[in-house]
């Protein structure tokens, strides 16, 4: 077994023939989640764990290791402990995602980087009720929510007419 995890990576995409280029401590090769020509993967080498970027917009965790057959512990050089099962529901969820993001062009899966951001939900309601404050009241008063919320108070409560 290859000692530190950018070498097992570099040995990966070695192995896959993707024309990897490697260096001291950083390497580039095609990417093995995307059409290439051009290399547009790079691997860096950082204390104790590597960096895998595309520059092409691949996600690492969710595009660029599933296809090596790896996972993010595979990152570190050492293998970190308190690692969730494989049949745990949030890697069951990881794995699903991540296969669906196989089929996705690059801009799919931007909006699909988008709506995975922790409170994205929140963030648009509030931003509506910036914007059209009757619209975000109507749709709570429909869902019957009277739990009350700062940025009703800040939004005026009206169209502005």
């Amino acid at each position: 077994m290859t000692a530190t995890a950018y070498e097992r990576i570099v040995d990966k995409l070695a192995e896959m023939d993707l024309r990897v280029r490697p260096g001291a401590r950083s390497a580039t090769a095609l990417c093995p989640s995307h059409d290439d020509r051009n290399a547009s993967l790079a691997v860096y080498d950082r204390d104790g764990k590597a960096k895998i970027v595309c520059f092409a917009g691949c996600d690492d965790a969710l595009d660029i290791l599933p296809v090596l057959d790896m996972t993010v512990a595979d990152l570190y050089d050492e293998k970190r402990s308190g690692k969730p099962t494989r049949t745990s529901p949030e890697v069951l969820a990881w794995a699903e995602r991540a296969e669906a993001r196989k089929s996705m062009t690059p801009s799919q899966k931007a909006v699909d980087n988008l709506f995975h951001i922790a409170d994205l939900g929140e963030r648009i309601c509030l931003a509506i009720a910036r914007v059209r404050p009757e619209l975000y009241l109507w749709e709570r008063e429909q869902l019957g929510s009277d739990a009350s919320h700062a940025s009703d108070q800040n939004t005026g409560g009206g169209s502005g007419e």
